[in-house]
């Protein structure tokens, strides 16, 4: 009974909000790419089980899972490395936000294409999305580049 009473527990450091947080990015990140790892693996071997139709004249190939597939893997990667860049840094990147959302919305785009009953040519919200995304990701680069120029004109 001595040793019990004997521990000190610091209950501050205990349920300090910053480890908290380092450890939910942590868990998050890894899990994701555990997730991410697995479905790599299925992806495979679903292509291992497609790969004798590729031979086969007279079977079609139906691609559209496998295609979704690496698509979820592209994301998740994506927010795994959000995930762990919040944890190291205690940042967000626009960057990384606005790729995870251009792949995002391009495997919504491919699965729209892929669709059992496609609709007439619309520009729906991925489509816009994609858009928004790529031109904010242009400006966001134009304007780190014109920084940098203008740091090395003033010689800093």
């Amino acid at each position: 009974m001595g040793w019990f009473t004997n521990i000190q527990i610091d209950w501050k450091k205990l349920y300090n909000m910053e480890n908290s947080v380092d450890f939910f990015g942590r868990v998050t990140g890894g899990i994701l790419l555990v997730v991410a790892g697995l479905l790599a693996v299925h992806v495979v071997l679903e292509i291992a089980e497609m790969l004798p139709s590729f031979f086969n004249a007279a079977r079609s190939v139906y691609l559209k899972p496998v295609v979704i597939d690496i698509l979820t893997i592209a994301i998740m990667v994506e927010l795994a490395e959000l995930f762990i860049k919040i944890n190291v840094t205690h940042k967000l990147s626009v960057n990384l936000l606005l790729d995870m959302g251009i792949v995002f919305s391009i495997r919504e785009i491919i699965v729209e294409l892929y669709a059992e009953h496609p609709s007439t040519f619309i520009v729906s919200g991925p489509e816009v999305a994609l858009i928004i995304m790529v031109v904010l990701r242009f400006l966001i680069h134009a304007q780190k580049e014109r920084a940098k120029k203008f740091k090395m004109a003033q010689g800093v």
